[in-house]
């Protein structure tokens, strides 16, 4: 889902690789109740009944320094002192966050990429106003819109209905901020217009409505120019994973094999004998 202009820059193996690794699967991938967040609810029980660690939601880190061979990243509420730090974030998040600090050079050359953002326009309807097909693509205007509640009836109230629009944005650079919100206005107007098209009445029938103007769904654009993290760097003690990261595939494959590459690394090192 990018411009023919960004498509001309997709180096030739990424492309080949791509194609391999969907030749190779057996099935597609799949939503588990079709929603995301079942899979992750899914994780963080599994965590949380293991008794061994703690999750923080919500909690964001504002700085991270070294102490006694320790790293105490720093929140809004607390500090907490860690053996190894390992990002699990956009790369142009990590840049910033380390910017300060005696590493942030070393992130310096990563700060540049570009990512692919979208608007996020999500409609909860009181009633199913239409249900024809799970799943709208407007490819010329790289619209896309899911019957989300059409594979997981649990995530509305009886004879409701979730609609997720999708609407991918350019990465150009605008004069000002006015002309970014006109060109903004302008996809509101083309992903309503699809939504009058293919959900008549829609409007009437709107409960709850929540639309993010500029969501990141892949933080390193896999095109020439831009650089992907490694999950170690040169002078750099933490670890970093992500679809922004080197690794295997694109996007949640990616992801996934830098984690699994980093847990590799970590468990690795735990293992070591201790020297005397």
């Amino acid at each position: 889902f990018i411009t023919p202009e960004d498509a001309r820059k997709v180096p030739g193996p990424v492309i080949s690789e791509y194609y391999h690794n969907l030749f190779l699967s057996q099935r597609p991938v799949n939503y588990i109740l079709g929603s995301w967040a079942v899979l992750t609810d899914q994780l963080r029980d599994k965590i949380d009944d293991s008794g061994r660690w703690e999750i923080s939601l919500k909690e964001a880190v504002d700085s991270i320094r070294q102490e006694n061979g320790q790293y105490i990243l720093q929140t809004k509420n607390r500090e907490l002192a860690f053996d190894k730090v390992i990002f699990a974030m956009p790369v142009q998040q990590v840049a910033k966050l380390l910017k300060s600090t005696p590493w942030g050079e070393h992130l310096a050359p990563f700060e540049s990429n570009t990512s692919t953002e979208v608007m996020v326009y999500d409609v909860g309807l009181r009633r199913i106003v239409n249900r024809p097909f799970s799943y709208v693509s407007d490819m010329n205007n790289k619209l896309f819109i899911s019957d989300v509640s059409a594979t997981d009836h649990t995530l509305v109230p009886e004879g409701g209905q979730l609609l997720q629009g999708i609407a991918y944005l350019n990465d150009e650079s605008y004069a000002n901020e006015e002309e970014r919100k006109r060109y903004l206005d302008e996809r509101t107007k083309l992903m309503e217009s699809l939504f009058d098209r293919h959900y008549p009445g829609w409007r009437d029938e709107v409960e709850v409505k929540r639309v993010s103007k500029k969501a990141m769904v892949q933080s390193v654009k896999n095109i020439i120019g831009n650089r992907h993290l490694p999950t170690r760097l040169e002078g750099v003690p933490f670890y970093f994973c992500g679809d922004g990261c080197t690794g295997k595939g694109e996007l949640a494959e990616r992801a996934f094999s830098s984690a699994r590459d980093v847990a590799k690394m970590v468990l690795a090192e735990m293992s070591e004998p201790a020297l005397a």
